[in-house]
């Protein structure tokens, strides 16, 4: 019985499952054709539906340095007769030098703010990348798995065909029937999560998504766009600080401290002045204007030690990553080669035995299983690949839609 089933043909049983599922996905593909993105398109669009934060106006207005540091005013009386109320206005000035160093700083905190203000939309960009990504790798298991749900329901068919013809034990048909409700209940959720995006509107064509190959050839291109921000919040704060140290050498060079008014009220006494003017200089010695040139100058040889630091940190890091990077590759071809010449042994082997079903029906399921395998590698190297770019800052550069697409 056995031999001459060998030489039947296998035909595809019938299952519900199978037809509302594939009756599901040509009406989803049907109410969705018109939505399709490509991937450049859909990371462009998802970071500007997710960045939706107000862009902050940021006005020279707001700030314009005065020809004045500081001014007091001051009232005294004499046994609340206020006959003879004394009254003090003390004024001190600012040096164009002053003005202008203060004008420097304040541009620098506005272009830190727009540096800030740019870094907010990172975390968009990484969520729009990882929603490719998983909507990639569902898409791809629920094909494959489906692929796989046919198999194992022919292999069952042999099973239960060969149990009743040699009175077995059902075992092998029972295995194949617990397979078989494993992967419908997988397949069911990967199709809800599909829907789920679908009734959003939301669709993406695969056919121009970047192969795993081409990952080594962008890995070896010499690129100068890494550590953009890094390189920029550096530049800026290392300028604040000279600005601040502007500031205080203006502040030391500033002789005319303050002007003072003062008048004693109506009064008879001869000795006494009615309105005195005062004039308070200052002189370049002061320990505490010296004491604050020191811990800026501290403060800025410690900003430079930590940039060298971080720029040898980020160097070693990024290697190790792109190491990584090209051992996954390395891994994924190794695995395809391998998967292929198992494969080839199965087929030939098959044909050494009359082509037996089951034995056919192995070596398809196998070759589905290890598409499973081979997409769970190609996964982690997309995300190694994303990874990478995240650390180097690429990733936010103005194409950053583009790193997952051919061109």
């Amino acid at each position: 019985m056995i031999d001459s089933y060998r030489h039947s043909s296998i035909l595809p049983s019938f299952n519900p499952f199978i037809l509302l599922l594939s009756l599901w996905c040509i009406g989803a593909y049907e109410a969705f054709a018109q939505t399709t993105f490509n991937i450049q398109t859909y990371i462009e669009e998802r970071v500007h539906q997710l960045d939706n934060t107000p862009a902050i106006n940021y006005s020279k207005k707001n700030f314009q340095a005065s020809w004045i540091d500081g001014m007091d005013i001051r009232t005294e009386t004499d046994e609340f007769n206020f006959n003879r109320q004394r009254y003090l206005f003390r004024v001190s000035p600012n040096t164009p030098k002053i003005r202008q160093a203060q004008t420097n700083l304040h541009q620098l905190y506005l272009k830190k703010a727009d540096l800030q203000q740019t870094l907010l939309k990172k975390d968009f960009i990484e969520i729009a990348y990882d929603e490719v990504l998983t909507f990639y790798e569902t898409f791809r298991k629920l094909k494959i798995k489906e692929e796989l749900l046919i198999i194992l329901q022919d292999k069952e068919r042999v099973w239960s065909k060969l149990t009743f013809a040699d009175d077995k034990t059902p075992s092998d048909w029972i295995k194949v029937q617990q397979d078989i409700t494993q992967l419908e209940v997988a397949i069911f959720k990967e199709t809800a999560l599909l829907q789920s995006w679908q009734a959003k509107g939301l669709w993406l064509n695969w056919e121009n998504l970047l192969p795993i190959d081409s990952i080594l050839n962008r890995l070896d291109k010499p690129s100068i766009n890494q550590f953009q921000f890094q390189a920029r919040e550096y530049d800026v704060d290392n300028l604040i600080i000279e600005r601040e140290e502007d500031i205080e050498q203006a502040e030391q060079k500033k002789l005319l401290d303050f002007v003072q008014i003062e008048y004693n009220g109506p009064h008879t006494e001869a000795l006494q002045e009615k309105i005195s003017l005062t004039a308070g200089f200052q002189l370049p010695f002061s320990s505490g204007r010296k004491l604050k040139m020191e811990e800026i100058a501290i403060e800025k040889e410690v900003l430079q030690q930590e940039r060298l630091v971080e720029k040898q940190l980020s160097k070693y890091k990024e290697k190790e990553r792109k190491s990584e990077l090209r051992l996954l590759i390395a891994e994924w071809a190794y695995a395809k080669d391998k998967f292929a010449q198992q494969g080839q042994k199965m087929i030939d082997f098959a044909q050494q035995l009359d082509n037996s079903p089951l034995l056919l029906l192995l070596q398809k399921e196998t070759n589905a299983e290890r598409a499973l395998d081979i997409l769970k590698l190609e996964i982690a190297i997309y995300e190694a690949y994303i990874d990478y770019l995240t650390f180097t800052e690429q990733l936010y550069l103005p194409s950053f839609h583009q790193f997952l697409s051919r061109t």
